[in-house]
C-alpha cells in the first residue's frame, strides 16, 4: 500500500478529499493510503507527496517561481 501525504494550510471538505483522491487514484496499480496534514504555516495551495514526488501547488512555491522569471527572464 502506497502512502499519499496531503498538506494544506486549512482543513480539507470531503469532497475536496475526494477531488484529490481521485486525480492520484488513476495514476497507481496498488492500494493507496491518503494521509491529510495541516501546515499553518503555509500561505495556501497544496502540497502532496507520494514516498517519491512532490506535487508542489503551494503559493509559496509559484511566487518564488514567479520571482524567479522575473529576475532572470
Amino acid at each position: 500500500m502506497r502512502k499519499i501525504t496531503v498538506i494544506t494550510s486549512m482543513e480539507l471538505t470531503p469532497r475536496q478529499q475526494r477531488q484529490i483522491e481521485s486525480v492520484f487514484v488513476p495514476k497507481y496499480k496498488e492500494r493507496l493510503e491518503f494521509v491529510y496534514l495541516l501546515d499553518q504555516a503555509m500561505v495556501g495551495g497544496i502540497v502532496v507527496f507520494d514516498g517519491e514526488m512532490v506535487y508542489d501547488g503551494s503559493v509559496k512555491t509559484k511566487i518564488t517561481q514567479i520571482r524567479s522569471k522575473l529576475i532572470h527572464g
